[in-house]
């Protein structure tokens, strides 16, 4: 239950984080891409999992911890959302922290560029609903395109929009920055076998006037500490970058223009 141990417990796992490299790296990258020199206001935890029940779920409450004190974020501007949260979860949140619980993981969220998004352990549709319905710019949780590699990109175009439109953006900037001068070159027996029965993806339209990002930033943590587990296996920084006003504009009136033609 939640008593003296948790939050012993808690703080001792926050000192642990504190000295960690996750950490520190966690406000390098946050630093490194915040070019718009966002104070950020905000922080909103999904899929955190039982933080009294589990140890992985407690070091990722530690990690956010870490975070809204750096950021100097007020308590009750940190909410979470996560349907298995027990009633001495709640106390741990609510009543020894001062952070909001609140019953669906959908939100009014007025200064969506000064949140920061934390999702530990979403899953893709977690993920693509929030992307979604609210647009986050800040995102800390799962490696898009290492979480998104077991779905062919037609999968992943047709039941996952969003993702598969940012991961389409993280390649592309990817493809243009790794030129090692290298050209792969195919066996001759290869070539020269022509199979007219070779499966050929179908052609995805990527029209990213359909979306509100036009650049990610992105880059995984190190997570090899050791001492708690697979807590933040995969974690990775993403700055999902707002297209400006002058893009939106463009975009509303090239969709006009195409609604006359």
């Amino acid at each position: 239950g939640m008593d003296e141990t948790t939050v012993t417990k808690l703080e001792k796992y926050q000192e642990i984080i504190r000295e960690s490299s996750i950490l520190k790296k966690t406000f390098e990258l946050i630093d490194k891409f915040n070019r718009e020199q966002i104070a950020f206001k905000r922080i909103r935890c999904l899929a955190l999992g039982s933080p009294v029940e589990t140890k992985i779920a407690l070091f990722q409450l530690a990690y956010l911890i870490e975070i809204q004190l750096e950021y100097s974020v007020e308590p009750e501007n940190v909410s979470l959302y996560d349907p298995v949260f027990n009633k001495d979860d709640k106390r741990l949140l609510k009543e020894h922290l001062g952070y909001e619980i609140d019953q669906t993981y959908e939100i009014e969220e007025p200064c969506i560029k000064e949140t920061i998004f934390f999702l530990p352990h979403a899953g893709l549709d977690i993920t693509d609903g929030l992307i979604e319905e609210t647009k986050p710019q800040w995102m800390i949780g799962n490696d898009l395109v290492s979480h998104t590699e077991r779905l062919s990109k037609q999968k992943l175009y047709e039941t996952y929009r969003n993702l598969a439109y940012l991961v389409k953006l993280i390649e592309d900037s990817n493809h243009n920055q790794i030129d090692d001068g290298f050209t792969s070159v195919k066996p001759k027996s290869k070539r020269n076998r022509k199979n007219k029965y070779v499966f050929k993806e179908p052609e995805l339209v990527y029209d990213f006037s359909k979306v509100y990002f036009d650049k990610v930033l992105h880059e995984k943590l190190p997570s090899d500490d050791g001492v708690w587990g697979n807590a933040f296996t995969d974690l990775t920084v993403h700055h999902i970058k707002s297209k400006t006003e002058q893009n939106q504009i463009d975009d509303l009136e090239q969709g006009l223009h195409q609604l006359k033609v």
